[in-house]
Order: C-alpha cells, then sequence, then structure tokens
C-alpha cells in the first residue's frame, strides 16, 4: 500500500504527486481460465518472494493460489462478476501496488471492456504490471520488492479540471476574434519588468514591449459609493463627550484595488498580429 504522497508542480508547470510506496507491497494476482494453472505454477515458484507481501486477487483464481501456496490471498469477485472492477477501484484509491495480470490474447472475454479499463487504470496510476510469466520473473526479482520505490505521478484531477477549463476559455475567446488570432495560456515569470512564460513553449517569453494588461490586472484607484456606519467605541474616561459612539460614512470615496497580476500566476493570452503582440485577457482561475 502506498505510504504517503506529497504534491508539487514540476518545472514545466504541471501538478504533480511524489508516491512513495511501501517496502511492503500489495500485490494483485488475476488470471484468465487458461491462465490459472500458470499463475498458480508461478506463485508456488516464488512464494518465498510473495509471503513478504500481502496479497489478493479475483475470483477462483484468489482460492487456487491461495490453497496451492498456503498464503493468504484476500478475494474479490470473479472477474466477469465485477472483480476487474473492484481491483481497478483498489488501485485508484492506492491500496494496491502492483498487478501480475496473466490474461489469455487468444480468447474473446465477456468482460473485455473491464479488463481494458482495468489496464488503463494501471497506466494511469503508474503501478508495475506483468501480464506475462517473463515479465513477472523481471518484476518479482527486481530490486525494488524489497525496499521502499518512489515515483512520480500526475495529479489527473487538477489536470483535467484544469484542460476543461483551458479548453472551455479558449473556444469562448477563439470565437470571438476568429482564426486571425490565437488564444494561449502563461505563466507570469517577473512583474519588473513583465515577462510572461507562453505554456509548452519555453523559448516563447513576451515582455513589457509587446504585451498589452488591462487595467482590471493592475493596481488602480477608483472610486466607490459607500453607507456604512463604524463600530461603537468609547473613550475619555467617562466624560459624557466620549461616550460610546460610531460615526456614519456617506457617499463617492476614492479607493486603491490591488489586483496586478503576481510571479507564478497563469493568465489568456491573446496573440494577435501575427504573433507580434499580445493582450493579457485574464487570469486561469
Amino acid at each position: 500500500m502506498t505510504k504517503s504522497k506529497e504534491k508539487f508542480t514540476e518545472k514545466g508547470g504541471a501538478d504533480m504527486t511524489q508516491v512513495v510506496m511501501n517496502k511492503q507491497k500489495t500485490i494483485a494476482l488475476i488470471a484468465h481460465d487458461h491462465q490459472k494453472e500458470d499463475l498458480v505454477e508461478w506463485c508456488v515458484r516464488n512464494q518465498e518472494e510473495l509471503k513478504k507481501h500481502f496479497l489478493c486477487g479475483t475470483g477462483t483464481t484468489s482460492k487456487m493460489i491461495a490453497e496451492a501456496t498456503g498464503l493468504p490471498v484476500k478475494p474479490y469477485k470473479s472477474g466477469p462478476l465485477g472483480g476487474d472492477q473492484q481491483i481497478g477501484a483498489r488501485i485508484a484509491e492506492g491500496e494496491i501496488d502492483m498487478m501480475i495480470f496473466f490474461w489469455d490474447p487468444l480468447e474473446a472475454q465477456p468482460h473485455d471492456p473491464d479488463i481494458r479499463a482495468l489496464l488503463r487504470i494501471a497506466v494511469v496510476y503508474d503501478i508495475p504490471v506483468a501480464t506475462n510469466r517473463a515479465t513477472a520473473d523481471f518484476m518479482i526479482s527486481s530490486c525494488y520488492m524489497d525496499r521502499e520505490y518512489s515515483h512520480e505521478l500526475l495529479d489527473f484531477q487538477t489536470a483535467l479540471a484544469e484542460e476543461t477549463e483551458k479548453t472551455s476559455i479558449k473556444q469562448l475567446f477563439q470565437g470571438m476574434v476568429g482564426k486571425e488570432a490565437e488564444v494561449l495560456q502563461g505563466i507570469v515569470k517577473s512583474t519588473s519588468p513583465l515577462k510572461i512564460q507562453i505554456v509548452n513553449d519555453e523559448k516563447l517569453v513576451i515582455g513589457p514591449n509587446i504585451t498589452y494588461v488591462p487595467w482590471h490586472l493592475t493596481d488602480f484607484d477608483t472610486e466607490v459609493t459607500v453607507h456604512w456606519r463604524t463600530e461603537n467605541e468609547s473613550g475619555g474616561g467617562g466624560d459624557a463627550a466620549f461616550a460610546s459612539h460610531s460615526h456614519a460614512i456617506e457617499g463617492r470615496k476614492a479607493i486603491r484595488v490591488h489586483n496586478a497580476l503576481k510571479v507564478g500566476e497563469k493568465v489568456h493570452i491573446l496573440a494577435f498580429n501575427h504573433g507580434k503582440q499580445y493582450y493579457v485577457l485574464d487570469r486561469v482561475s
């Protein structure tokens, strides 16, 4: 089972999670009907290593392995009855560290969509997967079987949320400006002077001479109309002139709004005039 997770942002701006896999791992064992005996035999041959870890499996496979090796194997449902989905859910929750899946490439399976979904989720969460004996042998003999293993995992929830927003905002702006301009994303690298790094193009950094920033993305003065009364306060050692009282603040007042861009913020940018000029549209929320 995963020991710890720590979020960070890599150089390219992607949100990542540093995942540490425990020394004692949770291994999922799965096999199709014509592959079950092969997997059982493999487990018997490697039971000295397997007994150091937590084991789980689907349906009949888990029962056969437990009987042949004498090792405890947590059972899930049979694959066609939802076992593959159960294993996939445990992987997504960080409760399964690696998977040995002897699948049959020569025979169609009634739950083939579940199988593909399980393999996909294993790739998404970057866990080791062996789909044949040779790969399983390499995996079980790895030096990482007896030590902690640290790897970086893309924070898919944050990435998907940002991609959804980026796509919708980009489509909105692109529909407004047509093909003569392009909507980009950038990261503010400096504010004085202004420098913005264009996402997915490390060589393109735009500066103040070709970049227009609207007033609402600066520190600016404006006026507001207020109707406000201060809280009651008293003082003056009991003198009646200093009894508890409040003050009314009414009318049109000048204020300063501090809304200038900050280093590290992401922004939507409109590139126009064949990429010779840029206009900062707004922050990426």
